[in-house]
């Protein structure tokens, strides 16, 4: 349960701000925070991408930036750089599709 996500800073990754968040949350192991900000414990954190969030990290996101504009018009993640690359119909699907 996510009872508190710090402020992301400016210019913050995504993983760094999770980061914090398991240094500040009171989680024993950082596979307790994890459980906490993931879909599901077979996805791993990503470095440059924000990956398969669960509802509750979503929905504390939200709070604090539209989620799209955390991803897309911030330097939070890499992805408007690798996004360049890929074709419309990919870049939807990465950026819009839910996990199963």
């Amino acid at each position: 349960m996510i009872s508190y996500l710090p402020p992301i800073y400016p210019y913050e990754l995504v993983y760094s701000w999770f980061c914090r968040y398991y240094v500040h949350s009171g989680c024993f192991t950082h596979k307790m925070a994890l459980d906490d900000i993931l879909y599901s414990r077979h996805n791993n954190p990503s470095k440059e991408f924000v990956g398969h969030l669960s509802l509750e990290a979503k929905e504390k996101i939200q709070l604090i930036y539209p989620l799209e504009d955390l991803v897309l018009n911030h330097n939070h993640t890499l992805f408007p750089q690798y996004a360049r690359f890929l074709p419309s119909e990919r870049k939807k699907n990465a950026l819009f599709k839910t996990p199963r």
